[in-house]
């Protein structure tokens, strides 16, 4: 998973000591927190204390599976915390994370909460207890990483036991879990040495001969401070004043330890102070950096054997590996070699920083690595060296933005100097995209203008020519940028123009901004109506998103891909497609990826529209399942409406109803921008389905896109007008029904929506109110139906149909026909003068019309009004209902025909 060695390393406790001081009562306590209930054990103290010692020791004692990680400031970027989470688990057993790591490969927008829920899934599985240390935690400031731990604390299973070490309490639910008996916790006070632990660690371990006085005058000037204490017995070796020495200091542990590191540092050997303060200027470092620091300043001892003495020496140095290979110093010894450094040798400092950003850019030359690019960006800018940290960030740029990691990039190129920034067109578009994928579009608009100034001032200077590769890769950049923001902002037209030369201007080589550019054209096409264009664009963006691996984009493409496809009467090649790209997402080893649920809707609802309803159903359920672990919202909605429409069709309506008002209300709660134009329409679908008008009604009142627009291509007004339609049809509006059909079919043949004509065209033939047309309308759907092998939208306009199709059978040729009866023999129907269990005589197709008239509240003089008969005859029908549903009144009669579920298609 983590190949680096410098990765690596932090995923290491630090080594034990031979002859450690065991601390007994400590221990104990810490074995309190493998008792059942508690959920974190916290050691949190002021540096110095001895915190990362003292659960290596109990690590040693308990001898339990545990991992590690020592965290640094460059993890508080979420994506790269879980990361590296799940390397240090899966040092308990190599698959625990698997899925996980999946999701954060899927692209931006996987909630760091499905990240963590597929972890505590497999957590769930280990057998007995295992122990998770997590190191120097007081660097993590990252809400979203305080968030995500705080989740997955809430959902630990028993078998772990998280373990926090920090210099400041983290931001977790404390007094909540200290209240529950859910947290065992150490603080200064309790790691403090007892005056006995004191005279053991001086005599045995630093070999230093004090007498009792001493010690105890030691012991209150430190207040048993580990850090105090170690610094004072190094200087107190071959000391023949020990007495004065000890009384020589005092205040606080800065001025203890201030007064005790000066001792110590002046007491080593030149050569030693030197390579303190050079290796002092990186956080971690191993024998080759360490020369490459030095250069030619030490001699005649090797960098590793210089270590090696220090580390016999006890000055401070942690190993990081097993291997002896990486080291850090103790944070304290740090702070103050640095500090010392930035006094007495500040001209050395940059010159230092920048050997130290050479290093790290080689060692990124053989292989990307997100710490090393941190690691080499950091010191690069404090170096002054502005030139490599432009080539760095340039580099770097698409690595973090393809590990998921942009709140990395965001922060180091919001670090660089604002004058290099607005210089460089490539970094000003770089913060550009950062801003836009870290959800902060509307900061992406002064960094995009600011890029576009500096790209034409270098073509002016000559810096580079027009059509270079440079100047397309900016301009490319810029492009596909503004594209988005178009569409953001609903200016399809430009977007789309914007994405097309972004498209042609787009190197081949630079395959990630390829990608987004495709993406963007494509989307803008099929937003435009222009199926024909879109589809071959669709492939290749698709292409490159399977290479690039970004899942989320992936999947979503795919799903409008299938949907156009399948809208220009492509059914099976459809169903084709789709399944093929499953089976090579799958190749690719991105089988989990929530993405493709967005696919298996695809999928689903092609097999749906070919009559495949297990299968429909079954890829819904994945799809479900896919798209909650992985918190998207749209593919949940996605799959529950396919779900929902397949319980429609199973007459399992009630459960229909309540798949989609659960996701409605889910959508409510999360607030943000995701439409409900096509769920609202499915739930008013199947409320007709239902027999209950007024909720139908209300919903064709608030429907707005076939109101206030003109006929068009877009799926979200072809679903609500094709509803409206339904909805005149059941309360007998059939002219209006007529009004809004008419212009669709000649519409749809222009722009190829095959699959569409024929749902209007049948519409048509049920709305019309001449024979003769009626007859040619469902003449030429069954034709288009036949040849596109679409079956299931004619299956679900029921007994209408039935009954259109048996009585135009005499009239249509030999190919409708044909299909006419396979479609009719498709629908499980009731003979049509069939009673209801529970009526002894069945009403007639006429009282069933004035039923759902007066359903829907419509008076008699207006019942008669739109079936264009007498008042009086109306009536007769009403006295008819209500004798047959043996009911007094409206009220009796519309709540009997719905128990009986006369009202129910």
């Amino acid at each position: 998973m983590l190949s680096s060695t410098f990765v690596q390393t932090k995923l290491h406790a630090p080594p034990l000591r031979s002859g450690i001081l065991q601390r007994s009562k400590l221990l104990f306590r810490l074995d309190e927190g493998l008792s059942p209930g508690v959920r974190i054990i916290l050691v949190s103290a002021p540096a110095g204390f001895g915190k990362s010692t003292l659960l290596s020791a109990w690590a040693a004692h308990i001898n339990l599976p545990l991992a590690w990680l020592s965290l640094d400031a460059e993890d508080n970027d979420v994506s790269r915390f879980l990361t590296y989470l799940i390397g240090a688990l899966q040092s308990l057993r190599a698959d625990i994370g698997q899925d996980a790591l999946g999701l954060l490969k899927g692209g931006p927008g996987i909630p760091p909460a499905a990240v963590v829920a597929s972890l505590v899934n497999d957590l769930s599985v280990l057998q007995g207890q295992h122990i998770l240390v997590l190191d120097d935690f007081q660097v993590i400031t990252s809400t979203a990483v305080a968030q995500a731990l705080a989740y997955w604390l809430e959902h630990l299973p028993e078998s772990i036991r998280l373990v926090i070490a920090s210099r400041a309490d983290p931001v977790l639910p404390l007094p909540r879990l200290r209240a529950g008996g859910q947290m065992v916790e150490l603080r200064a006070d309790d790691l403090r040495f007892s005056l006995d632990e004191t005279a053991d660690f001086l005599g045995r371990f630093m070999q230093v001969n004090l007498p009792q006085s001493d010690v105890a005058v030691l012991a209150a000037r430190t207040e048993g401070w580990a850090a105090g204490l170690q610094m004072a017995a190094l200087s107190l070796r071959g000391r023949q004043d020990g007495s004065e020495f000890i009384r020589a200091f005092s205040g606080n542990n800065r001025f203890i330890l201030d007064y005790l590191t000066e001792e110590v540092f002046n007491r080593s050997s030149e050569q030693t102070r030197a390579f303190l303060l050079v290796t002092a200027i990186t956080d971690r470092f191993c024998p080759a950096l360490c020369e490459a620091l030095l250069a030619d300043e030490i001699k005649p001892l090797t960098a590793q054997a210089m270590l090696t003495e220090l580390e016999q020496a006890n000055l401070f140095l942690i190993p990081l590996d097993e291997n002896g290979l990486w080291y850090r110093y103790h944070h304290l010894m740090l702070d103050l070699l640095r500090m010392r450094l930035k006094q007495n040798e500040p001209a050395r400092l940059a010159e230092l920083h920048r050997r130290a950003a050479g290093w790290f850019a080689d060692q990124l030359a053989e292989k990307w690595d997100s710490l090393l690019a941190a690691e080499a960006l950091r010191h690069a800018l404090a170096g002054g060296d502005l030139t490599l940290a432009e080539r760095l960030m340039e580099k770097s740029w698409d690595g973090w933005a393809y590990a998921g990691e942009i709140n990395t990039a965001l922060r180091w190129l919001k670090a660089m100097p604002e004058e290099q920034r607005n210089h460089n067109p490539y970094l000003s578009g770089l913060l550009a995209w950062s801003y836009y994928l870290s959800g902060f579009s509307s900061e992406a608009y002064a960094p995009l203008d600011q890029a576009e100034r500096a790209m034409q001032l270098r073509l002016e200077k000559g810096l580079f020519t027009p059509d270079s590769v440079e100047h397309r890769n900016i301009l490319s950049l810029i492009l596909a940028l503004r594209a988005l923001l178009a569409r953001l902002s609903g200016d399809v037209s430009t977007s789309l123009t914007l994405a097309q030369q972004a498209v042609n201007i787009t190197p081949p080589e630079n395959l990630f901004m390829l990608s987004i550019a495709y993406t963007s054209w494509g989307n803008a096409l099929r937003e435009s109506g222009d199926y024909r264009a879109a589809l071959p664009v669709y492939e290749k963006s698709i292409e490159m998103l399977l290479r690039v691996r970004n899942m989320l984009a992936l999947g979503s493409m795919a799903l409008y891909y299938l949907r156009m496809l399948a809208a220009q009467g492509q059914l099976r090649p459809a169903l084709e497609s789709g399944k093929s790209l499953l089976v090579r997402v799958e190749a690719a080893g991105l089988s989990q990826s929530p993405g493709l649920s967005y696919i298996m809707a695809g999928v689903g609802e092609l097999y749906y529209e070919t009559g495949q309803l297990t299968e429909a159903e079954n890829y819904a359920r994945r799809g479900i399942h896919l798209a909650r672990r992985g918190g998207i919202l749209d593919a949940i909605k996605q799959n529950s409406i396919l779900l929902a429409r397949v319980l429609l069709v199973r007459d399992e309506k009630t459960q229909a109803l309540e798949v989609l008002t659960a996701v409605d209300q889910e959508i409510i709660a999360a607030g943000g921008t995701l439409t409900r134009v096509d769920i609202r329409a499915w739930l008013a679908r199947i409320n007709l389905a239902l027999g209950r008008l007024t909720p139908v009604a209300d919903w064709s009142s608030a429907a707005s896109l076939w109101k206030n627009n003109p006929p068009s291509g877009d799926a979200f007004s072809q679903l609500e007008i094709n509803l409206e339609v339904r909805r005149c049809l059941a309360i007998g509006k059939k002219a209006d029904a007529l009004r809004l059909l008419d212009p669709l079919p000649e519409l749809y043949t222009h722009l190829g929506r095959r699959a569409w004509e024929v749902e209007v065209l049948f519409l048509r033939a049920l709305a019309s109110l001449n024979p003769a047309a009626a007859r040619a309308d469902l003449q030429r759907a069954l034709h288009i139906a036949a040849e596109i092998g679409l079956n299931r939208s004619l299956l679900d306009e029921g007994r209408p149909m039935f009954d259109l199709l048996s009585g135009a059978m005499p009239s249509l040729d030999e190919t409708a026909r044909i299909y006419a009866q396979t479609i009719m023999a498709l629908m499980p129907l009731q003979p049509v003068n069939a009673a209801p269990v529970g009526m002894v005589e069945a009403l007639s197709e006429r009282e069933l019309e004035v039923l759902r008239l007066m359903a829907a509240g419509l008076t008699n003089q207006q019942i008669a009004g739109q079936l264009v008969v007498a008042t009086g005859t109306v009536k007769t029908h009403t006295a008819n209902i209500y004798r047959k549903l043996e009911s007094a009144n409206r009220t009796q009669a519309v709540t009997r025909a719905r128990e009986l579920g006369l009202l129910s298609s």
